[in-house]
């Protein structure tokens, strides 16, 4: 039981705290993305853009520092292309548009934004659903005498009884209790597993005129299609 609640407590934390910052980095990466590609031509959009994959990188080294509590291990820390020491001026500010991995950080910055949001929000309601459902009881009677309101059971046509409304509020917040870790886990590894897709090391490309590995003998009987 406690280590549900521990992995509850870790998967509300990195889906809450994902929501403000995965906002924040899709403003910052369209917006610095469409200010580069438009002035592109003036000579200046090409160092927006290599900022812009800059502040992606930020963004993604912070993720790879939350996904674990999420994954259960840690995605690695890919290498960024740096510039040459050879470069100098404007070759080494653009250093990071020739960055497969930089480009990568911003496709996860851009696409976790929708994921983030529904997330938030089915977590959000999850919880807020379950509190006051189990604690329908303490302020019941509040609630039900409020002139003019109608609660659940009265809209559904059960009539206007207090015990009925305790009883299907209270079992509401029970339902919404039990399942409450699993719709978390959930969402938790939806994100996760983005950020493991997209911030993970990309892997080493073979050399080339590496031969292709022989395919596997077929057994007796086998054809190919």
């Amino acid at each position: 039981m406690r280590s549900i609640l521990r992995q509850l407590s870790a998967d509300s934390r990195y889906v809450l705290v994902g929501f403000p910052t995965s906002v924040l980095a899709f403003v910052l990466l369209v917006a610095g993305g469409a200010l580069g590609l438009g002035t592109a031509l003036l000579g200046v959009g090409l160092p927006i853009l290599a900022a812009t994959l800059r502040v992606a990188r930020g963004f993604a080294a912070t993720e790879r520092a939350l996904a674990p509590i999420v994954l259960g291990h840690t995605l690695g820390t890919p290498r960024h292309r740096s510039a040459a020491a050879s470069d100098r001026g404007f070759r080494s500010v653009i250093t990071p548009l020739t960055c497969p991995q930089s480009w990568m950080d911003v496709a996860h910055g851009i696409l976790r934004f929708p994921l983030a949001v529904v997330t938030f929000v089915l977590v959000v309601v999850w919880w807020a659903v379950a509190l006051a459902g189990v604690t329908y009881p303490a302020y019941a009677w509040i609630v039900h005498g409020i002139p003019g309101n109608h609660g659940l059971v009265e809209l559904l046509g059960y009539g206007d009884s207090l015990g009925l409304a305790v009883l299907a509020h209270t079992g509401i917040g029970i339902l919404f209790a039990a399942t409450l870790p699993i719709v978390v886990r959930g969402a938790a590894l939806v994100q996760a597993s983005l950020a493991q897709g997209f911030l993970a090391p990309l892997p080493p490309l073979a050399p080339e005129g590496t031969p292709n590995p022989e395919p596997a003998p077929q057994g007796p009987g086998t054809t190919l299609t």
